[in-house]
């Protein structure tokens, strides 16, 4: 039960970080991810790739061009994740 607390808490946080970045759309989830569309989406992939960040590109699949994937992580990756976003954002 702490886990799945912490989790949804930390789902909470990212859904709010998200929704206030210049995302084309962010699609709201119940499980322990996002989908996200952005237009630059090929450039942040690559940023976040050169700080260690992973996420699953699904822009191959139908419907979902320039979407990506990301999970929720642990509090410090979470973090990572955030202020890489942030960076990319504002250079």
């Amino acid at each position: 039960e702490k886990n799945i607390s912490l989790l949804k808490s930390e789902r909470t946080a990212m859904i709010d970080f998200l929704e206030k970045m210049p995302f084309d759309k962010v699609y709201p989830s119940d499980a322990n991810f996002f989908c996200i569309r952005t237009s630059k989406k090929d450039k942040l992939l690559d940023y976040l790739l050169e700080n260690g960040i992973l996420v699953r590109d699904i822009s191959s699949y139908p419907l979902l061009e320039n979407c990506f994937r990301l999970s929720v992580g642990t509090p410090d990756e979470n973090i990572q994740f955030k202020n890489a976003v942030k960076r990319f954002f504002d250079k």
